[in-house]
């Protein structure tokens, strides 16, 4: 749990401290895929497989992301030796705060590998999530690029043109 606190602050601190930071990884388009989630609650655990459709739009290092449950802001950051196809992002959902009893929320961290000119990507990784303090959960996600077209998503900030 602290580790989820950790980043969750970190991804709210980082937004103006960063902002301007030059980042060659583009992740824009629409992205679809598959969570593999668990439940945890007091009577033991849930395991679950849903198909999403993720809607990223991108401004330097700031991710607007849409997807089926809500609306995520996010940060980008590029690898060191390949930063025009390999990354690695961050999103929280728009109503995390530090009250565990909110409806939802959510934190993630995720690698990212992306080939523009051919049209081909994958986003991998983790989230942790908990819902209105009665349960917590963990999903592994797995998605591939489907269009490069930027969907315009609204996020919890709006790219900056």
């Amino acid at each position: 749990m602290r580790f989820i606190a950790s980043l969750a602050l970190a991804v709210l601190l980082a937004a103006p401290v960063t902002a301007g930071l030059e980042v060659d990884l583009d992740l824009t388009g629409t992205w679809f895929g598959e969570f593999k989630c668990t439940e945890y609650d007091s009577e033991g655990k849930a395991k679950f497989v849903e198909e999403s459709e993720l809607l990223i739009s991108q401004s330097d290092e700031l991710l607007a992301i849409d997807w089926d449950s809500g609306s995520y802001a996010g940060l980008a950051v590029s690898d060191a030796k390949k930063p025009t196809q390999r990354g690695t992002l961050s999103f929280i959902e728009c109503d995390t705060d530090l009250d565990q009893a909110n409806d939802f929320a959510e934190m993630s961290l995720l690698d990212a590998k992306i080939d523009r000119e051919k049209g081909k990507g994958t986003i991998k990784g983790e989230s942790n999530y908990n819902v209105d303090g009665a349960f917590i959960g963990e999903c592994k996600w797995k998605f591939t690029l489907v269009s490069l077209d930027d969907p315009f998503a609204d996020g919890c900030v709006a790219p900056v043109e």
